[in-house]
């Protein structure tokens, strides 16, 4: 997996596996942090990119789940009006994002 963020134990925020697709999957128990990693996340994206925001930000797949054993990865949906036309400010938006240690 990707570099550890500091919350959960062995839990990546956002970050896409080292070394390509056939790494192991690898599965833990569920964790009742991930909720609260979502929120800083989802706080630190409307910072960088809240003026584009239109149809929220989501806390999407296994580990938005309660009790469901996850991959330790928490996958964040947003959602903006019109992808194309935003494309203008991608360039600025993408570097706001990477800082924030998002994949593409």
């Amino acid at each position: 997996m990707g570099g550890s963020d500091g919350g959960a134990a062995g839990c990546t925020v956002m970050r896409p596996p080292v070394g390509g697709h056939d790494e192991p999957v690898r599965l833990v128990a569920y964790d009742q942090r991930w909720p609260a990693m979502f929120e800083r996340e989802a706080v630190a994206i409307t910072s960088a990119i809240g003026p584009w925001i239109t149809g929220g930000i989501h806390h999407v797949g296994s580990t938005s789940v309660p009790g469901l054993a996850a991959k330790p990865v928490i996958d964040i949906a947003v959602g903006v009006a019109d992808l194309p036309r935003s494309g203008c400010r991608a360039d600025r938006r993408r570097v706001r994002l990477a800082g924030l240690g998002a994949a593409p």
